[in-house]
């Protein structure tokens, strides 16, 4: 069975640019035949074990800005709508670098508190539609100053004429994120926020979900997984992504093009991994081999169906959203200018 699987992806490679073997030392090593990708050593903390995903060189061929930088720059700007409604806002890159947003980040403000529901690529000085879900249950009206411990929003009369929004610089944890993406369900979103901030006992008049990014208690819980994890990584060059093991099970999987583009966002995918893994009940400290991992990537690739969500070719350049589903994982594939941007897949669980 593992010949098969090797023959199989030395031919796909070719037309995925990411196919998965396991060398015949039974060591962690290539993901293709060509050697551009490798498995690293996995690194664990408590119930998270994270497989790093290795370039052999970097492939940083478009520029990309993200949220937070764009935010940080004034250079994006997030608006409700004239006539705002709960699954899309306005979005405008004014700056001369596409802007690369991951599904499942949280931005506050406006009339309530959203996350992007779906990886989107804004390309440079556009200004267009972006699809959101609600993580703020109580509340839907424009507010002039927000009191959020460190994530506070400053007085601005504006707010409450064009409410506006300020990146958490979080991103939601992966079932939060499996939520936006594949069930597109603003109920699963409402009951995965409720699930959330139950786990903490984070409640609040709003039901918001950056109650959970507010809390010093959280932070306290999540600092050594992040400490952990990051003086571990910090070792490793040319990091393009991780597979996600959560109480010995896979649960998901981030590969990035760009080794620039991955490190901009690894913390805040990590401090996403750490929120999920203690959320997932009573920590588990089981192995997964690496075996397991490449069989579950490898079937991806091998037996994935797709279909385009969204496609545009115009002024601002080619651009498409793939989502893809195999027996056991469910995912989504970014595209810019024809080379994709990132792959980001989800573990299905047995029913």
């Amino acid at each position: 069975m593992r010949v098969k699987i090797i023959i199989f992806l030395a031919v796909s490679f070719a037309v995925s640019g990411c196919a998965m073997f396991h060398t015949s030392s039974g060591k962690i090593g290539p993901l293709d035949p060509e050697g551009k990708l490798s498995l690293g050593p996995p690194v664990t903390h408590s119930n998270l074990t994270l497989f790093p995903i290795i370039a052999r060189e970097s492939e940083d061929s478009v520029d990309y800005m993200t949220l937070d930088e764009g935010m940080d720059k004034k250079l994006v700007e997030i608006t409700e709508k004239k006539s705002a409604q709960v699954s899309e806002l306005s979005i405008h890159n004014k700056s001369d670098r596409p802007i690369y947003l991951l599904g499942g980040e949280i931005i506050v403000g406006g009339k309530q508190d959203r996350i992007v529901a779906q990886n989107t690529i804004i390309p440079p000085k556009a200004k267009m539609p972006l699809k959101s879900f609600c993580v703020e249950r109580g509340r839907w009206s424009a507010i002039a100053r927000r009191t959020a411990g460190a994530h506070e929003i400053p007085p601005d009369s504006s707010q409450l004429a064009q409410p506006k929004f300020k990146s958490l610089k979080a991103l939601s944890k992966t079932k939060q994120r499996y939520s936006a993406q594949i069930k597109k369900d603003q109920s699963a979103n409402w009951a995965e926020v409720s699930r959330t901030n139950a786990s903490f006992a984070t409640f609040t008049a709003s039901e918001t979900l950056s109650a959970v990014y507010d809390s010093k208690d959280v932070d306290k819980k999540s600092k050594p997984y992040m400490d952990a994890l990051k003086a571990e990584l910090g070792k490793s060059r040319n990091l393009v992504g991780f597979v996600v093991v959560i109480n010995g099970e896979v649960q998901s999987c981030d590969i990035f093009r760009s080794p620039k583009l991955f490190g901009k966002l690894r913390d805040k995918l990590l401090n996403s991994y750490v929120i999920e893994a203690l959320t997932s009940g009573k920590p588990v400290e089981k192995e997964v081999t690496e075996a397991e991992v490449l069989d579950w990537l490898a079937e991806i690739k091998e037996k994935s169906e797709s279909k385009v969500l969204t496609e545009a070719s115009d002024s601002y350049g080619k651009r498409k959203i793939v989502e893809t589903a195999s027996p056991s994982a469910v995912g989504i594939e970014s595209y810019y200018k024809c080379l994709k941007v990132h792959e980001n897949y989800f573990k299905k669980k047995k029913k």
